[in-house]
């Protein structure tokens, strides 16, 4: 088997695997709590999106206003998540801040600068950053308060361990956008397959994650 089939098998299965945490949040909606109904409305916008930029790969077009709405509404979800899963002022206040910075951001690259249809990779750069260092405050939360008897949602461990690896991964690959759209059809296919290896892991993640949930 040849690396352009094995490509498009990766990616067929990247693009499938979004459906297993929305079955899973389907089947727990009614246990979910609100932290969990807000991944579940992430979850279906994804799916949504990856539906809509599968439609337009078949086509040979390119839709960016798609994929920077995508990028606006998955900081919103997943910021508000975390606004719920902290509960101190100070950190809410902070997540509410850099969220705002991120719009007035966005509103600069995506109106002013480059255009809503076209490729920015500054704000998927800073929502990865603004997602690594939220998760990693989060681990520094549970394991500050390991031993606190009211630790009761070690399922959150599992949705904040799926983020941190998607959004590194992330991370990692705007790195080497340039490099991407530059070198040989193999190097893209070995550099682009662990993304799609990782979008694989981030939904199985996320999916135990919800199932482990606790109800309401």
């Amino acid at each position: 088997m040849n690396s352009s089939l094995i490509f498009s098998a990766i990616s067929f299965i990247s693009v499938v695997s979004v459906l297993v945490p929305l079955i899973v949040g389907v089947v727990r909606l009614r246990s979910l709590n609100l932290a969990m109904k807000v991944l579940f409305i992430y979850i279906v916008v994804s799916t949504l999106t990856e539906t809509l930029n599968t439609l337009f790969f078949f086509i040979s077009k390119e839709n960016y206003i798609v994929r920077n709405s995508f990028t606006l509404l998955e900081t919103f979800f997943i910021s508000w998540i975390y606004f719920i899963k902290f509960q101190s002022r100070r950190s809410r206040v902070s997540i509410t801040l850099l969220f705002a910075g991120y719009l007035i951001l966005a509103f600069y690259m995506l109106v002013i600068r480059h255009g809503f249809n076209q490729p920015d990779n500054v704000m998927n750069t800073v929502e990865a950053w603004f997602f690594i260092i939220l998760t990693g405050l989060y681990f520094k939360k549970v394991i500050t308060e390991i031993n606190d008897v009211n630790i009761s949602e070690p399922y959150f461990i599992w949705i904040n361990s799926a983020f941190l690896l998607y959004f590194s991964m992330g991370f990692f690959l705007f790195l080497f956008t340039v490099y991407l759209e530059k070198c040989g059809l193999q190097q893209y296919y070995y550099l682009y397959s662990l993304h799609l290896v990782t979008n694989i892991a981030f939904n199985i993640i996320l999916a135990i994650g919800v199932w482990k949930a606790h109800p309401r």
